[in-house]
């Protein structure tokens, strides 16, 4: 038996050479130990590179351009900014909303003399109410102007929530140029490769020279350089989207928007009118015109009396005496009539009135800057709207011209320079009618956005502004 064993073992060491060292029986032994955890460890290794290759197939991400909007307003930080002061705005305005309302406040007060004997002690608790009757209207100015301002916020947010969403829109659309870019890129290396193949047809059947299979062979060298320039334009223009939807490098989005052509319907007029009812900026400027009128009232009511009406409820002790409670109202006012403070009043006033003038400016100005905006967005429109109808009769073209010229090439009519000329032709044709739709696809968002109604259905709903 041990014999056999022997004649196996040396049968083992010739047949694996490159183990160092004697295969002996208490190596067998060893190795049947280490096998089952050399096992285990291979199955550990296969598990986790099979979650490793799940966890790449889930960062596949088919997103349309809803899709972008939504993830571009949630993960957006400068409308979380925008958003947090909203907030703050909310609560000064609700707070100043309650200013009529009478206040209430709790008053206690202790003293001791040692002058006597014994000293006396004192102390009372007492309770106070303040209703202001006349203030020369300083309530009602602050509460106008805290919803001013919180309205202002809010447009603030909408300016910003609008860019956020013409941004999504453009880097979306951009990508999806990228791709289509490196579609043509793939059919035009398709298409150098069926000539190329043809070329040396002819060349073997001695119809051409080789020169003409080299030029054909250049030309799918071209192709391929343009597919990888393509291919980095794609990838970057991917990663810009991601950086801008504040999302992880390395997921895989892939595009379900496809583009379809519809006329713009609306005319000029219709978007100047449209701009200068929703445009969030020219609804801002007016507010700080309503702003400025604010403060010229009040600087001219400041010369009136302040009235207000308190009313104090009293309890009292005094060295462990029977506590007395005394209840009392007063009406007090005051009235600060300036007979004369060096033209600081008149300076006051004149100032107010100057930026009421300045404010009316800015929103003129304002005005016919988004009138600008309109009338150059509305022009490029109605341009790309004729060039995209131009190029894709262009591109029907140049591809009626391409199968002609190849099938004068099979036919030895032309050269293979005719072929790639018209070859390039069609791309060029095919860019250029792509390049057009996506820049009319952008321009409509931009007069969307001119106009204030790109955000029209993702606007934030109006907090609750109480009584103003």
């Amino acid at each position: 038996m041990s014999q056999k064993i022997s004649k196996e073992l040396n049968l083992i060491n010739s047949l694996l050479p490159g183990i160092s060292g004697q295969v002996t029986q208490d190596r067998i032994i060893s190795y049947l130990i280490i096998i089952p955890e050399f096992i285990i460890l291979i199955l550990l290794i296969l598990i986790s590179c099979s979650n490793l290759c799940y966890s790449q197939e889930s960062q596949v991400i088919k997103m349309s351009v809803i899709d972008c909007i939504k993830i571009a307003l949630d993960n957006n930080y400068s409308l979380v900014q925008e958003r947090t002061f909203l907030d703050v705005k909310l609560r000064d305005m609700k707070e100043k909303d309650r200013a009529r309302i009478p206040s209430l406040s709790l008053t206690s007060t202790y003293g001791y003399t040692s002058k006597d004997r014994p000293g006396l002690a004192t102390s009372d608790v007492g309770l106070k109410l303040t209703q202001p009757i006349y203030d020369k209207g300083k309530i009602g100015y602050e509460q106008e102007k805290s919803f001013v301002n919180y309205e202002k916020q809010r447009l603030k947010y909408i300016v910003k929530q609008n860019n956020v969403i013409y941004n999504a829109n453009y880097y979306y659309f951009n990508m999806i140029r990228e791709e289509k870019l490196l579609d043509i890129s793939k059919s035009a290396q398709e298409d150098s490769k069926k000539l190329f193949d043809i070329a040396q047809a002819r060349f073997r059947a001695g119809d051409i020279a080789e020169i003409e299979v080299l030029k054909a062979e250049v030309e799918v060298a071209q192709t391929q350089d343009d597919i990888i320039f393509r291919q980095n334009s794609r990838d970057k223009s991917r990663d810009s989207l991601i950086r801008f939807l504040d999302m992880e490098f390395g997921i895989e989005i892939i595009p379900t928007e496809e583009l379809q052509y519809s006329p713009f319907k609306l005319t000029m007029e219709e978007c100047l009118q449209t701009a200068s009812l929703n445009r969030p900026e020219l609804i801002s400027s007016k507010y700080d015109i309503e702003l400025a009128l604010l403060d010229l009232e009040q600087e001219k009511r400041n010369i009136l009396p302040d009235i207000a009406l308190s009313g104090n409820l009293r309890y009292s002790i005094q060295n462990e005496l029977l506590p007395t409670t005394t209840y009392q109202f007063l009406l007090n006012g005051s009235w600060d009539l300036p007979l004369y403070d060096r033209g600081k009043r008149g300076n006051l006033i004149k100032n107010y009135e100057e930026y009421l003038e300045l404010s009316n400016l800015s929103y003129t100005q304002l005005q016919k800057d988004v009138m600008l905006e309109v009338i150059n967005g509305y022009r490029d429109l109605k341009a790309l709207e004729n060039r995209i109808e131009l190029r894709q009769k262009i591109v029907a073209q140049a591809q009626q011209n391409l199968d002609a010229t190849q099938l004068q090439y099979k036919m030895g009519l032309v050269t293979i320079l005719e072929v790639t000329t018209t070859t390039q032709a069609l791309t060029s044709a095919k860019v250029n009618s792509l390049q057009s739709l996506i820049d009319f696809q952008l321009a409509k968002e931009k007069m969307a956005l001119v106009t204030g109604m790109i955000g029209e259905p993702w606007h934030i709903e109006p907090a609750d502004e109480g009584n103003k």
